[in-house]
């Protein structure tokens, strides 16, 4: 006996009302995330320049260890508990 073919929950059925798609974002908003990118590039850059020309390896190294472990307990650890704000990107703002 055959299965009947598995369907997506995603995919609309042929009955159902498909929505639209949205409207590309504004001129104004991709010159804004742009801009968002140019300026964490250049964090990044004069990041980089900073960690290989002031400090030296021990403070460097140190450094990148406190950074991940706040990272670890931020992501890891804070974000699941329900007295935090949540993880970025879910909030007020999604439908």
């Amino acid at each position: 006996m055959r299965s009947p073919p598995l369907r997506s929950p995603r995919w609309p059925e042929a009955e159902e009302e498909v929505q639209e798609v949205p409207p590309p974002p504004s001129t104004a908003l991709s010159l804004l995330f742009l801009l968002n990118v140019a300026l964490l590039v250049a964090w990044q850059l004069l990041l980089a320049a900073i960690l290989a020309h002031r400090h030296d390896w021990p403070r460097n190294a140190a450094g990148a260890a406190l950074g991940w472990a706040a990272w670890g307990l931020t992501y890891g650890w804070w974000y699941h508990h329900p007295w935090s704000p949540g993880v970025p990107g879910l909030g007020l703002t999604t439908p």
